[in-house]
């Protein structure tokens, strides 16, 4: 258990350090007393909380106590809040107001300073925040868009008499798995290589309508943060298969068309990943619970939370998907390319936020085997998170915790 020692900060004022020795901050409501003849008690008006004007006396001291003054002398005329690390109270934030510096003899090496902040109030007019998620859907669409013009742009150009059927066939292989793998509620159409490769060679404007079509009926509001990372790695996994596959052989048609073909699927199933990470919400995490409930009361009421991914879970898929939209933009055209920019930098400021939400993880190592739920109530009080740590580490059983190193949430 930390002591009240443990619980103190360095004071410091726009990241300058100082010393406190005693400090001062009136607290309580704002009243308006109104008193009326006839009548015995008074009506209190309440006109809201007090202001935070928080008084100390500091001083710095040191062979350099010279430059410390200067720095913290600038912190204080510098114009507008700033942050204020309080000893006892902590990070607040703060103008610096009415504030003064002495110097004494007897006091060599040490400058005092006596200050006073008031905590910075609430903006006096709304304030917007970007809703990226909204934003990265919206630009997703677009970027549908921009590959279905793209496939449709390639395939008019190509001379579909000139095209070999089998080394078309031989080139649509692998995307056909992809296909069949990602996308099976249209495997009826092209269930086979033979299916795709006369789709693409008598009906390539069908096949991109299928899967716009597709992609529109697609359901990505997933309720599980694990059941969303699961879909959109295995999108991007086929992807960067889809990637790789070797060069395809034949006549510059039957090339070309094998090539768009790749494309098209390729960046739909990047597209339908997007679209996957943008349904993930900012959830916060866990809060701390006011008190301890004994775990007969847990066993009666279970605490529902909602499933928070980790900070590292969150951070890993990022760094995926913006990797394979950087790797399909190499390859676009400059118009393609913008739009793919586009999408992955609202993808990585997404899954920023998301990560930002997520919770951070520590090492934990029991000192012998125990059961989850002992482990979850010593660590938060809260045995209903037993199943959290039993699922993060893939426990076998959770009534025997290993004594080794085990991932558990900071909070």
């Amino acid at each position: 258990m930390k002591t009240w020692r443990d619980e103190l900060q360095p004071a410091s004022f726009r990241g300058v350090p100082f010393w406190v020795d005693t400090d001062n901050m009136p607290v309580g409501r704002r009243t308006q007393l109104h008193e009326y003849p006839q009548r015995n008690k008074p009506k209190v008006e309440d006109l809201g909380e007090r202001t935070r004007i928080i008084q100390q006396n500091g001083f710095v001291i040191g062979d350099d106590c010279f430059f410390q003054r200067d720095n913290l002398l600038h912190a204080l005329n510098a114009p507008g809040p700033g942050i204020l690390v309080h000893p006892w109270f902590g990070q607040m934030t703060v103008t610096a107001t009415d504030c003064s510096v002495s110097h004494a003899r007897l006091d060599g090496g040490m400058v005092v300073f006596s200050l006073t902040f008031v905590e910075a109030g609430d903006k006096g007019y709304p304030a917007g925040v970007p809703n990226t998620a909204r934003q990265l859907e919206d630009e997703n669409e677009s970027l549908l868009d921009s590959v279905i013009r793209r496939y449709k742009a390639a395939m008019a150009l190509v001379n579909k008499a000139k095209m070999s059927i089998v080394a078309l066939q031989n080139g649509l292989a692998g995307v056909q798995m992809a296909i069949q793998r990602e996308i099976s509620q249209i495997t009826g159409l092209v269930g086979s290589v033979a299916s795709l490769a006369d789709m693409v060679m008598n009906f390539p404007d069908s096949l991109s309508s299928m899967l716009r079509a597709q992609f529109s009926s697609m359901d990505a509001d997933f309720e599980r943060f694990s059941t969303s990372k699961r879909e959109a790695s295995s999108k991007v996994e086929s992807a960067q298969a889809i990637a790789v596959l070797p060069p395809a052989s034949g006549g510059v048609a039957t090339v070309a068309a094998v090539q768009a073909t790749r494309d098209l699927v390729r960046e739909v199933l990047i597209v339908y990943a997007v679209r996957v990470v943008s349904s993930m919400p900012i959830v916060l995490p866990p809060a701390a619970l006011p008190g301890v409930p004994t775990v007969a009361q847990q066993t009666a009421a279970p605490i529902q939370r909602a499933e928070v991914p980790t900070a590292a879970e969150v951070l890993a898929l990022r760094d995926v998907l913006v990797a394979v939209l950087w790797e399909a933009a190499l390859v676009a055209p400059f118009e393609h390319f913008e739009q793919l920019q586009r999408v992955r930098k609202l993808v990585k400021e997404h899954l920023t936020e998301v990560a930002r939400a997520s919770v951070r993880m520590v090492a934990v190592t029991p000192k012998q085997s125990l059961p989850a739920v002992v482990l979850a109530y010593q660590r938060f009080g809260d045995a209903t998170r037993a199943d959290e740590i039993v699922t993060r580490n893939g426990v076998a059983h959770p009534g025997f915790l290993p004594p080794l190193p085990l991932q558990v949430a900071q909070e």
